[in-house]
């Protein structure tokens, strides 16, 4: 305690001592030391890539005509069924011709 009654040390100090009794040392010095090393980390701006360097080029996909007519399929279609015949239906299995319990008319 001072003369004049005051718990508090005087001048500037007082910060200086507040600190030290709510906080250890160490943990103070670590929390000093967190700040210094991630202070220079936020003040970084990443440089910005060039559009060359973040687009893909390859492979270049193929071109692909719509159908001539509303209906028709496009140019990389697989028509299973075009009203005709289901020459390309394959069973899972052995990839043979599918056998159909009914006759196409």
């Amino acid at each position: 305690m001072g003369d004049d009654g005051a718990v508090w040390p005087e001048g500037r100090r007082w910060v200086y001592f507040l600190l030290m009794i709510r906080l250890p040392f160490s943990s103070l010095l670590a929390s000093a030391a967190l700040i210094a090393m991630t202070a220079p980390l936020f003040a970084q701006s990443p440089a910005k890539p060039k559009p060359e360097e973040t687009e893909i080029w390859e492979p270049v996909p193929k071109v692909v005509s719509p159908g001539a007519t509303c209906g028709a399929a496009p140019s990389d279609a697989i028509v299973l069924f075009e009203g005709k015949n289901l020459d390309e239906w394959v069973t899972n299995r052995d990839k043979s011709p599918a056998k159909w319990m009914w006759p196409m008319a």
